[in-house]
């Protein structure tokens, strides 16, 4: 599947406006954006790219409601949006062989997301990886 941004389907332009600057964060390797209202009533979006503005780390207790954000921003690839997640946060990822589940490794410490046959996530996992079997479920 080639990466695509959607943003006609949002009847209110203020929508796709958010959608894009999500997308761009990740574009710019940017730390963040802010979204100012106008006197005319329109926002400005503003990306924030300053050393000073701490990055965002991995949050494994934070992981299963952002990854349900993420996918509700950008749906059209589940997988593929969890493992660039992974990755942009360090993460060595891998799929599974029957494609139902997304791995990933950092210094130890393991996540695997597991999908339906709908692409909705099933279970997630994280933790310290302790033996061929990682993690503990967060999320069933």
């Amino acid at each position: 599947m080639t990466p695509r941004l959607e943003l006609a389907e949002f009847p209110e332009p203020e929508r796709a406006a958010w959608r894009l600057a999500s997308v761009s964060l990740g574009a710019f390797g940017t730390r963040g954006f802010a979204s100012l209202p106008l006197e005319s009533g329109a926002r400005a979006f503003v990306l924030v790219d300053d050393a000073e503005v701490p990055a965002a780390g991995f949050d494994g207790g934070a992981l299963t409601g952002l990854l349900d954000r993420a996918l509700n921003l950008f749906p059209y690839d589940p997988r593929l949006t969890v493992a660039g997640y992974l990755r942009r946060h360090g993460f060595e990822t891998r799929e599974s062989a029957d494609g139902r589940q997304v791995q990933g490794e950092r210094d130890g410490y393991a996540v695997a997301v597991r999908f339906t046959e709908d692409d909705l996530i099933a279970a997630v996992s994280h933790g310290a990886r302790t033996g061929p079997q990682s993690a503990r479920t967060v999320s069933e």
